[in-house]
C-alpha cells in the first residue's frame, strides 16, 4: 500500500467525502468540531475518530486504547479498500500516519494538513512517530501518504501567529534548496496567508 511519492493537490474547495469511497475512517483534531466551516465537512464522514492534538496524543502508553477504539469503528472495512484520512497539524499527522501504517498491515493514507507548518513539512516525507520513555519520536515508520490535500480555505483560516511559526522552517528550506523558493521568498514584503499559499508549490 505504500506509495513511493505522495500526490499533491492544491485545492480551493474542500474535497467531497464521497470521492474517497465507502470504507473511510477520518482521524481529525477535535477542535474542528467547533469550527463552523469545517464541522459540516467532518460530519459527512460516517466513521470518524476525534483526537486532541499535542504530544500527549503520541504517548505510547495510551496508544493501545486508541487502536482498540479505531479498530472497533473500522472492523467491517477490508484492508484492500480501507482509507484513513488525517485532518490536523503535526502531532495528529504523526499519530494518524502511524495508525495507517500498522492498521490491517497498512492501509491507504491521505493527509489534509491544517497548519502552515504541517502543510510545508510534517505532512510530507512519510515520517510517523510515537513518543516513549519521555522522549519524542522513539517509535515510528516511514509511510508516505498516497495523497496530500492542501485546502486553501482551511490554511487561510489560520491566525497570523501560525504564519510566523512556519517562517523559520520556510527560511531553512529556502536556504537549503535555493532556486525558485529562495528568490520568491526574497520578494515577499508581507508575510500572510496569501503569501504562504503562493509559496507552497515551491517548498
Amino acid at each position: 500500500m505504500v506509495q513511493p511519492q505522495s500526490r499533491l493537490h492544491y485545492v480551493n474547495h474542500w474535497p467531497s467525502p464521497k470521492k474517497f469511497g465507502d470504507e473511510v475512517l477520518l482521524i481529525y483534531d477535535r477542535i474542528f468540531d467547533r469550527h463552523p466551516k469545517v464541522a459540516p465537512w467532518v460530519k459527512q464522514f460516517a466513521v470518524r475518530y476525534a483526537v486532541t492534538s499535542g504530544e500527549d496524543l503520541k504517548n505510547l502508553k495510551k496508544f493501545p486504547q486508541h487502536m482498540e477504539a479505531i479498530l472497533q469503528k473500522s472492523h467491517a472495512f477490508s484492508s484492500r479498500k480501507m482509507r484513513i484520512i488525517v485532518l490536523g497539524g503535526g502531532s495528529v499527522g504523526d499519530f494518524g500516519g502511524f495508525v495507517a501504517s500498522i492498521c490491517k498491515r497498512g492501509v491507504e493514507l491521505i493527509h489534509i494538513p491544517s497548519t502552515w507548518l504541517s502543510a510545508m513539512d510534517s505532512a510530507h516525507g512519510g515520517k510517523t512517530a510515537l513518543n516513549a520513555r519521555g522522549s519524542k519520536n522513539q517509535i515510528g515508520t516511514f509511510y508516505p501518504a498516497a495523497d496530500i490535500y492542501l485546502v486553501k480555505p482551511l490554511l487561510l483560516a489560520q491566525p497570523q501567529e501560525r504564519c510566523f511559526e512556519a517562517l523559520g522552517e520556510l527560511i531553512k528550506m529556502a536556504l537549503l534548496s535555493g532556486g525558485s523558493l529562495y528568490s520568491r521568498l526574497n520578494k515577499v514584503n508581507t508575510l500572510n496567508g496569501a503569501a504562504l499559499w503562493s509559496l507552497l508549490p515551491y517548498v
